[in-house]
């Protein structure tokens, strides 16, 4: 018993240390992107987005770490147009409108 707790603890420790690592990583990446996208930040709402690449270079992180900050960030919103690629920014895009009650919503089975 003595053993398998001596061999279990070393690991533990490790996995708690590479858990800690990447969390604090991800807080780190999280804080520098939402700092440049703060900083870029204009009046108007669709002149401050910016896409993943533009961040990646001006904060200095590789395109999927800045990608997996802005999307757990909840500070950054995504504005997605077709045929673009996916923007960023402190704005929120705008809202679209309800569907109308009176559209046909085709069948539905109760």
């Amino acid at each position: 018993m003595d053993k398998v707790i001596a061999a279990l603890t070393p690991a533990s420790l490790i996995a708690l240390g590479k858990l800690s690592f990447s969390w604090a990583r991800a807080k780190m990446d999280r804080r520098a992107v939402h700092a440049c996208v703060q900083a870029t930040t204009r009046d108007a709402p669709l002149e401050s987005h910016l896409d993943t690449a533009t961040l990646a270079k001006r904060t200095c992180l590789p395109d999927d770490r800045v990608q997996d900050a802005c999307v757990t960030d909840g500070r950054i919103h995504r504005h997605r147009a077709p045929g673009q690629p996916d923007l960023w920014s402190v704005w929120r895009s705008a809202p679209q409108e309800p569907p109308s009650v009176y559209e046909s919503r085709g069948l539905l089975i109760l």
